[in-house]
């Protein structure tokens, strides 16, 4: 048996390298967008965490921003937020203490 993807897998990948392509080729047309995008960027490797966690909740949203403009879907908006996953990361040993 080969590893060989099925063609839906096929299309599911040509289809989101496509729409990367033309989130970025869109955030690129936008100056402000693209000035965001470098400015959340360049601050993600911050050494202050809630430095980096703003960045990464800026760039969540330029990205969900051009993603929306070009009429693509992304498939992750109804999970929790980055400071939701962080709040959660920073609980668990609390609530999973007793089991």
């Amino acid at each position: 048996m080969t590893d060989r993807p099925t063609p839906v897998n096929l299309h599911t990948a040509a289809r989101s390298r496509l729409l990367s392509w033309a989130r970025d080729l869109y955030i690129a047309a936008r100056p402000d967008l693209a000035a965001r995008h470098q400015h959340a960027l360049a601050r993600l490797e911050d050494p202050d965490p809630a430095v980096s966690r703003a960045a990464v909740d800026e760039l969540s949203a330029v990205l969900h921003e051009a993603i929306d403009a070009i009429g693509g879907q992304p498939q992750h908006r109804d999970g929790p937020t980055v400071a939701e996953c962080a709040a959660n990361d920073r609980r668990w040993d609390l609530e999973k203490a007793g089991e």
